[in-house]
């Protein structure tokens, strides 16, 4: 029962996936607020790094 149930709404998800109007727009604008999140994220821990070396160096 359980399993004859899940099987149409995965195939609900895929179908919504499918979609060209918005899932090419939305990934995109996805992919780059992650790229940004993600550049951010390195740039916060660099700049740590950087004032715990200059504390641990004086």
């Amino acid at each position: 029962m359980a399993k004859s149930r899940l099987r149409p709404t995965r195939k609900q998800y895929s179908k919504k996936t499918k979609d060209p109007k918005w899932s090419k727009s939305k990934t995109i604008a996805m992919t780059i607020i992650g790229v940004l999140l993600s550049i951010l994220a390195l740039m916060a821990i660099a700049g740590a790094l950087i004032q715990y070396y200059r504390l641990v160096t004086k």
